[in-house]
């Protein structure tokens, strides 16, 4: 995802600006019960007040072009479907 995402000029990285060399999971994440596997997951994207509207929309265009990418390439990844509870009901293994 990081890839996609600088490849395209969007500035991501994984960990926070004050711990860019830090190869420890991210602290909020942990810091919120997250394990130590999910929080080497977490991104950061940073905004400012010049952040315009049309970079958001960029930004979220291609995130979710890097996330159909992702799966398309994976070799199996879990497709969850949620109850109209928002209990998770089924777990399906895709395979490609």
């Amino acid at each position: 995802m990081l890839w996609d995402l600088n490849n395209a000029m969007i500035g991501a990285s994984t960990g926070s600006a004050c711990a860019s060399e830090d190869l420890e999971g991210n602290t909020v994440m942990l810091a919120i019960g997250a394990d130590n596997e999910l929080a080497h997951t977490g991104m950061r994207l940073s905004l400012s007040r010049f952040t315009t509207e049309e970079e958001a929309d960029y930004v979220i265009k291609t995130f979710t072009e890097g996330v159909a990418r992702l799966r398309g390439i994976s070799s199996s990844y879990a497709k969850v479907q949620p109850t109209e509870g928002g209990e998770v009901r089924e777990c399906e293994l895709h395979h490609h």
